[in-house]
């Protein structure tokens, strides 16, 4: 007759995994969105595989979103805002995220781009 280990006994159903509890901080979502805030966003423009190094800190530009969202009709678009004394473009949604920005450089060959287009 074989005996089994009371550990060994136990018996599962197919697919189903044995999970033991998992101790997380309480805060852990606030931490993340709070990561997620002070990273920086990168100028979106890019040439030839190669991207722009520029970037500007997620809270300037949402900062700046804010405000203009305040100013307007809370409708999606391009918005413009200083950061250290330079002008950068970026992109926001009603929802208050901001999608993308462009460095004074590629800004300013957007904005020159964009008026020959017309």
């Amino acid at each position: 007759m074989l005996h089994l280990q009371p550990h060994e006994a136990r018996s599962h159903r197919a697919g189903e995994l044995e999970r033991p509890g998992v101790v997380i901080q309480m805060n852990r979502l606030a931490q993340a969105r709070e990561c997620r805030e002070d990273r920086p966003l990168k100028c979106v423009a890019s040439r030839q595989g190669c991207s722009c190094g520029e970037a500007v800190p997620a809270a300037a530009a949402t900062a700046a979103w804010d405000r203009a969202q305040g100013l307007g009709e809370g409708l999606d678009g391009f918005f413009r805002f200083a950061w250290q004394g330079q002008g950068w473009l970026g992109f926001g949604v009603a929802g208050g995220e901001v999608r993308g920005v462009f460095c004074p450089t590629h800004r300013a060959e957007r904005e020159a781009h964009m008026a020959q287009s017309d």
